[in-house]
């Protein structure tokens, strides 16, 4: 069973304490944590296309990747982290996102730093290029997501968010990032 599902039944420890769906019995509780993992997993792919797609922002227009995006947004988040780091919050290898880093470089979006306290460290910086496409990004991304939750009533929203943030915390327990 993936972390996802594992974290999905800890969400409310106190009634949902599935932690294998091949083996549920058929108790009410149960029976409605599948129904809902499967809902959930239906809606799912839904919602991180949309989030990921140019309605949201244009990668075309900033003539970068997705998987590029998702590098300087690790650089941004992390602020000048080792390709290591990149690597690890990426599941990867290191040969992997040295080579997304090289063409960064080249493209002008990132720039390796020297680390001051161990010249043997080099961290990934984004440059001012990056760091301007990385905030348009994140402007466009706020924009997109304040109109789909303007869709939503301000309790709904408070909802999902206090969800979210439980989901994202079961999800760490189950020893994801």
């Amino acid at each position: 069973m993936t972390a996802v599902f594992k974290a999905f039944s800890r969400l409310d420890a106190n009634r949902l304490d599935v932690y294998n769906i091949n083996h549920m019995n058929n108790s009410p509780d149960k029976l409605c944590t599948k129904d809902i993992i499967g809902r959930f997993e239906e809606q799912l792919p839904i919602i991180s296309r949309y989030f990921h797609s140019s309605k949201t922002f244009d990668l075309d227009e900033m003539n970068i990747t997705l998987p590029q995006f998702i590098v300087l947004e690790i650089v941004r988040k992390k602020d000048c982290p080792k390709m290591t780091d990149i690597a690890g919050e990426l599941g990867v290898t290191l040969s992997n996102v040295t080579a997304m880093i090289d063409r960064l470089i080249e493209s002008g979006y990132v720039e390796r730093a020297d680390d001051p306290q161990d010249r043997r460290i080099v961290r990934i910086c984004l440059t001012a290029k990056g760091k301007n496409i990385t905030q348009k990004a994140v402007e466009q991304r706020k924009r997109c997501l304040g109109q789909v939750f303007s869709k939503l009533s301000c309790e709904d929203q408070k909802t999902l968010l206090k969800i979210s943030e439980k989901l994202v915390e079961a999800i760490k327990q189950e020893g994801g990032k």
